[in-house]
């Protein structure tokens, strides 16, 4: 499963402290974008674990803006 075992293993981690992961206590997960593959398969793993109660937010960092520029242009791969 490549990166998507992360899901999996936090799911493992949070039962093993107790912590409830559901509707009414949902997980918010943060991840980077613009830096490959790595968060796309967190993110899968995050909701094969979780279903409905995990939302995955991508984000990036303002002095790397690869990915606004990628969709804005239309060039991702090209640019560099």
């Amino acid at each position: 499963l490549g990166y998507a075992v992360a899901g999996e293993r936090l799911k493992q981690q949070l039962a093993a402290a107790s912590v409830v992961v559901d509707a009414e206590h949902p997980l918010f997960v943060y991840l980077p974008c613009g830096v490959g593959g790595g968060p796309g398969g967190v993110a899968f793993g995050l909701k094969l674990a979780f279903g409905d109660a995990v939302h995955c937010l991508f984000a990036e960092p303002t002095h790397s803006p690869c990915m606004l520029l990628g969709v804005h242009t239309g060039r991702h791969e090209e640019l560099a």
